[in-house]
């Protein structure tokens, strides 16, 4: 592994590994300092920050506005690509107090977060992903490789119902992408 590039086994590059060096350090900086750099993350990114640590778990829920104004959080807003939105059985989280999960992430931001998703929840070493009725379960999400969006696996089903769900997505694109 050479820092900043990833390992073909998917482990992290040395320098995308968080420290608790580093974390101290950001942690040192001025909360409205860290407020003003959250304004700049998405929602799966303040999602990954809440997880880090306490104190950042805190003072990220804290701010409803800041992850609810985050790109990719779900809400009525459309797609780059103009397509709708349609958001199945998940609707914006109304009740006290607020917690941000990975329900409310209905977009990514780029190919990177798409592939930090992956490593997440698709990972061949998880046992409860490589379950054949998980895996092809119609309520798990899967992020579109072209657009980004996220999509339940229902979405993916009604596309190409015939191929076998249990392996690898036949496609890269999602319904938006294939007929746009």
């Amino acid at each position: 592994m050479t820092s900043g590039v990833p390992a073909r086994d998917g482990t992290p590059a040395r320098s995308e590994i968080v420290t608790t060096r580093n974390l101290v350090c950001f942690l040192r900086l001025p909360t409205e300092l860290r407020l003003n750099i959250y304004r700049y993350c998405s929602a799966f990114a303040l999602l990954q920050l809440s997880h880090t640590s306490s104190v950042l778990y805190g003072e990220i829920n804290a701010c409803v506005e800041l992850i609810r104004t985050s790109y990719g959080y779900l809400t009525e807003r459309q797609p780059d690509n103009g397509g709708p939105i349609d958001c199945g059985s998940v609707n914006p989280y109304t009740g006290e107090p607020f917690m941000h999960s990975i329900r409310f992430v209905h977009f990514l931001r780029d190919e990177s977060e798409v592939l930090l998703w992956n490593r997440l929840f698709f990972n061949g070493q998880r046992l409860w992903v490589t379950s054949e009725a998980v895996k092809s379960s119609p309520v798990s999400r899967h992020p579109c490789e072209r657009c980004y969006c996220i999509f339940s696996m229902e979405d993916f089903h009604a596309i190409q119902p015939d191929e076998d769900w249990v392996k690898e997505l036949p496609f890269e694109g999602c319904l938006w992408c294939m007929f746009t």
